[in-house]
């Protein structure tokens, strides 16, 4: 697992539209695991793929009882 930099509100990352995911294989595990570790350290409530560079439609949210979805 790694912490991924989270894009501003400028970055032109963040325009771009993100393609589905197809393949749910290990590489779409480890960034879901990238984007869990990321947004506990942000202790944010929620991190999609792209505020962190990756355009696939990946979100994760944590819910009102802090587990992650």
């Amino acid at each position: 697992m790694a912490l991924r930099k989270i894009l501003t509100d400028n970055d032109p990352a963040l325009f771009k539209k993100c393609r589905p995911v197809t393949n749910f294989d290990q590489r779409l595990w480890d960034l879901i695991d990238d984007l869990q570790e990321t947004l506990a350290d942000a202790n944010g409530a929620g991190l999609a793929a792209p505020q962190v560079g990756i355009l696939r439609r990946v979100v994760i949210v944590v819910d009102d009882q802090e587990n992650m979805l």
